[in-house]
């Protein structure tokens, strides 16, 4: 199934090992539909950084990945916090609750983390395509996540009580994302 966040070119899978794996393995054939994002409703290899992986509970949170290029490789150091100051405004936005960051890549909810970013470059002569891979916990409950997991993960359910609609978050994320790319582009402060 394929729609169209605007201003990214969208690809819907219903199972994939990671998206960014998705991309990777696919980026002959996807590259023209740069900028582009490849979501999942569920990942069985989904991963943050050093290798760790994402829980990523089938139809209950975000997964995806967005591919880019930036036009000034200047932006490129600053893709991180871009990507994580995004999330972290945009869930504030949507919901009225408090979100933060802690650096590099984790997003909370008071204590616990509710979304992780996991940014990557792709180089090939001299075009860097960067993947941001970015996993939401939006409608788990605490008994969605493994065990190990369940004194620090949250999501917005758990938060507010209320459960939340994965296409408007997708949505959202890649307005919030695209503006964040804009403003870095052009020099301005993501935060």
């Amino acid at each position: 199934m394929t729609t169209s966040p605007d201003p990214f070119h969208a690809i819907h899978l219903g199972r994939c090992r990671s998206t960014s794996d998705h991309i990777k393995e696919n980026f002959a054939r996807l590259e023209k539909d740069l900028p582009l994002v490849v979501s999942a409703d569920s990942q069985s290899g989904g991963r943050g950084r050093e290798g760790r992986g994402w829980s990523s509970a089938p139809g209950l949170g975000l997964y995806a990945t967005f591919a880019f290029r930036l036009p000034d490789a200047r932006a490129l150091p600053l893709l991180s916090i871009t990507a994580g100051v995004a999330v972290a405004d945009m869930l504030g936005a949507w919901t009225g609750l408090d979100f933060a960051l802690k650096w590099p890549n984790d997003v909370l909810g008071g204590e616990r983390k509710v979304a992780g970013i996991l940014c990557e470059n792709m180089v090939a002569g001299e075009r860097i395509t960067c993947l941001a891979g970015i996993g939401v916990n939006v409608n788990q409950r605490e008994d969605d996540f493994p065990p190990e997991l369940r004194p620090r993960a949250g999501s917005l359910r758990l938060m507010s009580g209320a459960s939340w609609p994965l296409a408007e978050s997708l949505l959202r994320l890649a307005l919030a994302l695209a503006e964040g790319l804009r403003r870095a582009q052009a020099g301005e402060a993501a935060f």
